[in-house]
């Protein structure tokens, strides 16, 4: 459907309505799939379609949909220490734990977490893994000839359950909150095979660092019987 040499780390502000975007959210797959296909022009704001369909075809959602958000966050503080772990052992010197801080940097920057009031927490959520969902697009996409399946096992299962946690924190903020537009802000695109590497040591550091503190805010996770 698209071709092989895109590679997405837009700038500046995107609104999620473009219209093919949007028809993703109508099918049921999560918006920043395109991200992991798609080359989105730097410092050009996507088109706006005069009617909003972010929030078309979503039912209201069920009781105990934030509680399964709060699982799936929890799932995923469990699961961020291995992936960025397998992440640094993989793309060889010098990439390892003691040089994290001074190599896995970039100029641009990671989403905030803000919890003030509720309706805050799930617009900045739904910001943070937006954002980290196109870099684990991008992370993927450049691990393709990476012999280290664990790594790959690792991408993948993330990026399904953040799909999942997308779709979530969507069918909330549609039907509780009618929040039809969230503006997200993406990092830049790199060209260079190093850059690349630390383009995603970055994102992956960021999110590891940032999950904890949004999994204490959300609570503990009550399983379902």
């Amino acid at each position: 459907m698209f071709g092989s040499g895109t590679h997405c780390f837009p700038t500046g502000q995107q609104t999620l309505t473009h219209p093919f975007l949007l028809l993703l959210f109508r099918t049921g797959v999560v918006p920043l799939l395109l991200a992991m296909h798609c080359r989105l022009v730097p410092g050009k704001p996507l088109l706006r379609n005069r009617r909003n369909l972010m929030c078309d075809n979503i039912s209201p959602c069920g009781e105990t949909v934030f509680n399964q958000i709060k699982c799936q966050v929890t799932r995923l503080n469990l699961s961020a220490p291995g992936l960025f772990d397998a992440y640094l052992e993989s793309q060889g010197s010098p990439f390892n734990r003691a040089e994290v801080k001074s190599l896995c940097v970039s100029k641009d920057t990671f989403p905030s977490f803000d919890n003030r009031t509720r309706k805050e927490m799930l617009i900045s959520l739904y910001k943070i893994f937006t954002f980290f969902n196109a870099s684990l697009g991008n992370i993927t996409r450049d691990q393709e000839n990476n012999e280290r399946k664990d790594l790959l096992e690792r991408l993948s299962n993330t990026t399904a359950k953040t799909r999942g946690l997308l779709a979530n924190l969507t069918c909330l903020l549609c039907s509780e909150y009618k929040v039809t537009d969230v503006k997200v802000t993406y990092g830049s695109e790199e060209t260079g095979a190093f850059e690349k590497k630390k383009q995603g040591c970055w994102a992956l550091r960021m999110y590891a660092e940032t999950i904890p503190l949004i999994a204490q805010a959300l609570g503990k996770c009550h399983r379902q019987r």
